[in-house]
């Protein structure tokens, strides 16, 4: 069960970093752009990365939380450190 906790914390995080990915690309594109057409279809793919990046997160912490538990290690200090990271 730890390992495919931590496969589920890993899809997470790769989830989360392509819709950050996305995000970006549209915050750096859409600069350029004059046509209202695409400028619109920018944000909208601009807002389906944005739901994919919450369900990253919410995969993330699931995942992470999980493993955490399961390996008994909900309250060692580099875990600890996380939760203060992701909080911050």
């Amino acid at each position: 069960m730890y390992t495919w906790l931590v496969v589920l914390h890993l899809l997470g995080l790769v989830v989360f970093l392509l819709a950050h990915g996305v995000s970006m690309f549209v915050a750096f594109r859409i600069r350029r752009e004059d046509d209202r057409n695409v400028i619109s279809a920018m944000l909208q793919l601009s807002a389906q990365g944005s739901r994919m990046l919450y369900l990253g997160l919410l995969l993330l912490g699931i995942g992470g939380l999980g493993a955490a538990g399961v390996g008994g290690l909900l309250l060692a200090p580099w875990v600890i450190a996380s939760y203060i990271v992701l909080a911050v």
